[in-house]
């Protein structure tokens, strides 16, 4: 398995070569911050957001009870 992937590693390093020799470019792909929507189920319940419009949705909505987190001095 290891001297497959050296195999696959050298055609791809060789293929590389001559794209660039061909006067290929490789450009930088930038990464661009995801806009999300705040006060939402995904943005709560799967991104474990607690700002407070969150905390606002999921008191609304009866996810939760209080805005008191666990394990904090209040």
């Amino acid at each position: 398995m290891i001297h497959q992937k050296q195999l696959e590693s050298a055609a791809l390093a060789a293929e590389v070569e001559k794209f660039l020799a061909k006067g290929g470019k490789v450009k930088q792909i930038v990464n661009e911050p995801v806009k999300v929507k705040h006060g939402t189920s995904d943005q709560y319940k799967k991104r474990s957001c607690r700002c407070e419009k969150c905390m606002a949705w999921a008191l609304k909505t009866g996810v939760i009870k209080t805005t008191k987190l666990k394990g904090t001095k209040a």
